[in-house]
């Protein structure tokens, strides 16, 4: 077959849920009739008709690797739970020193390479820092940056922000990567159609599942700020090439544990 999908007749029973699926029209037919490929179609590989399939009559052949993690006999998420999971979600800046082992970090990445991308392009990549003196030489490069920023802003409310946290930072209190022991920063591919939408939602998902294997987090727009703008920050967070940074987040395992979830205000919804 010239399109990564096929169909085993064998056990096709013609339901149509291939097709209903498919968003980029590489399977046709209704109920009741056997699928058809169009090879003219430009297949995403996105796996919809594999997913849905009821008998496992899809056949792939494009890149890629299944799940790890075998989850015969795991019950599905209550919604109760799921919303605790959400709710419950603190940003994290006291961690303890211990360093997250690798194979707990890669069966997290096994989980949010599934968060979606803009036309299934997955064109995120993760860089894993956990050198604690290159963590150390990217706090010195955030802070020196907010130095020279902060000379150069004149009414800008962020002045005493900044010149706050530099003094804090060089008084020995790290509210750049707060300490902890590890710091990972999402890019995507220059050409992807949706790189910016897509790293957020990659990261978003990377911080959730943090949460089940007991581990916390904390965005660092500040790390992201001074990666823009400074060639030494950027050097050190060492970026595949052809990437472009979405954003960067510290982790590790909380000193603290969340006891209650705070109030929030009500949602702003708008129905028509």
């Amino acid at each position: 077959m010239t399109q990564p999908i096929g169909v085993n007749k064998e056990l096709c029973i013609s339901c149509g849920v291939c097709a209903r699926v498919c968003p980029s029209g590489t399977i046709a037919g209704s109920k009741g009739e056997e699928p058809q490929i169009n090879e003219e179609a430009h297949c995403i590989t996105c796996g919809l008709c594999e997913a849905f399939c009821p008998k496992d009559a899809i056949q792939t052949e494009y890149a890629g690797e299944y799940p790890a993690q075998d989850y015969e006999g795991v019950n599905e998420v209550s919604p109760k739970e799921l919303a605790k999971c959400l709710q419950q979600r603190r940003t994290t800046r006291q961690y303890k020193s211990n360093i997250v082992p690798r194979e707990r970090i890669e069966d997290i990445l096994d989980v949010v390479r599934y968060a979606p991308t803009g036309g299934n392009a997955q064109p995120v990549h993760w860089t894993i820092i956990s050198d604690q003196r290159k963590l150390k030489a990217i706090g010195d490069g955030v802070a020196k940056y907010l130095k020279v920023a902060v000379e150069h802003m004149s009414d800008s409310p962020y002045k005493n922000i900044f010149s706050n946290l530099v003094s804090a930072y060089e008084g020995g209190h790290n509210v750049i990567t707060w300490g902890a022991p590890h710091l990972v920063a999402v890019s995507t591919d220059e050409t992807a159609i949706s790189g910016d939408a897509d790293g957020i939602i990659a990261m978003s998902w990377f911080e959730i599942v943090l949460q089940t294997y007991g581990l916390g987090s904390v965005w660092l727009g500040l790390i992201k700020m001074a990666a823009l703008n400074s060639p030494e920050v950027a050097e050190l967070l060492a970026l595949p090439e052809k990437t472009k940074l979405q954003y960067t987040m510290a982790f590790g395992e909380p000193s603290l544990k969340v006891q209650k979830i705070p109030k929030r205000n009500a949602a702003k919804v708008h129905w028509h």
